[in-house]
């Protein structure tokens, strides 16, 4: 099982992968057909609803203003990556999963120029870390978390 994905990764990495569509904050199709969940990332939802008023308040915000991020949150990743040749990488924490959640998005960190994109929506306050399952980051997002509600970044402001 490992080999099969060694190999599909390393035949995703060998032909040019490029951000077809962003569907939110934290999710896009890319060139190849596959439907991605940026690891490590909870973005605000594109709809409110009793999920995303639960989400505001554990993490301390107001859910009206939550809320207007989401699309905020999908404009600033696809500003990011839309239509740009992407790398991904996966995470051996996810191995169990078969490296997919339950919606079946990919689960993978995503870099554009050698741009850790996973990170950069975290530190400027378009998403927040997820914290339900394991990942190898998992401390380092928390920290620019920190940073960027200390630096009143995004939706931390």
């Amino acid at each position: 099982m490992l080999l099969f994905l060694t190999a599909f990764v390393g035949i995703a990495g060998a032909s040019e992968l490029k951000v077809e569509k962003v569907l939110d904050g934290e999710s896009l199709i890319l060139n190849d057909g596959r439907i991605i969940r940026l690891i490590g990332v909870k973005a605000p939802p594109l709809k409110e609803n009793e999920e995303s008023k639960k989400w505001a308040g554990e993490l301390g915000i107001l859910p009206e203003t939550y809320q207007t991020f989401g699309l905020k949150s999908k404009g600033f990743l696809a500003k990011m990556v839309a239509f740009k040749s992407v790398e991904t990488k996966i995470d051996p924490a996810h191995q169990m999963m078969n490296h997919h959640d339950s919606q079946r998005r990919f689960l993978a960190y995503l870099f554009v120029d050698n741009e850790f994109i996973n990170a950069k929506m975290i530190r400027e306050g378009y998403a927040s870390t997820e914290e339900k399952f394991p990942f190898r980051y998992r401390s380092a997002f928390l920290q620019f978390q920190e940073e960027a509600k200390e630096g009143r970044k995004g939706f931390w402001q």
